[in-house]
């Protein structure tokens, strides 16, 4: 994943090493997202679900199995939740996975990479900032929402 700004043989160690960072924070972001993008297609095809929204990105998968799980209503709320948890992922999966920019390193050796996007709703440029701490943990948190749809998944039966 190139971030967009082209790394000189000459500049310093601690500037390589935070655009290795951002490239290996992005990178494991796009994993964990293409995990549960692909958890959700073996499931809806397990169960032969027949969606109406077309797609296969992962806004896509998760109107497909909402649109699933609202033929059985009741019966599915921990995965109702699970997909509801996301919501917050989905929106900056845009920028993690399309964006490019400009990573900033401060004075005590944090990144900040601040990119733009092209929004796929309504074909606008946006914008999202990522700060080093918040980026990893946003990471965790994605990791473990990801696990916990896909175990739930897992656990589903149809009555």
């Amino acid at each position: 994943m190139n971030i967009g700004t082209v790394i000189a043989p000459a500049m310093p160690p601690c500037y390589r090493t935070a655009y290795a960072e951002v490239d290996a924070w992005r990178g494991r972001c796009v994993r964990h997202f293409a995990k549960l993008e692909q958890a959700i297609a073996r499931f809806l095809a397990e169960h032969y679900a027949k969606v109406s929204v077309g797609g296969h990105g992962l806004g896509c998968r998760l109107k497909q199995l909402a649109a699933f799980l609202d033929k059985t209503p009741g019966k599915n709320m921990s995965l109702q939740k699970a997909i509801k948890a996301l919501d917050g992922a989905k929106s900056r999966r845009e920028a993690i996975v399309h964006g490019d920019g400009t990573i900033y390193l401060s004075k005590d050796g944090d990144w900040l990479w601040d990119c733009a996007f092209l929004d796929a709703k309504d074909s606008a440029a946006s914008f999202a900032i990522f700060r080093e701490e918040e980026a990893i943990s946003f990471e965790r948190q994605l990791k473990a929402q990801v696990q916990s749809l896909c175990d739930r998944l897992d656990k589903y039966e149809v009555a």
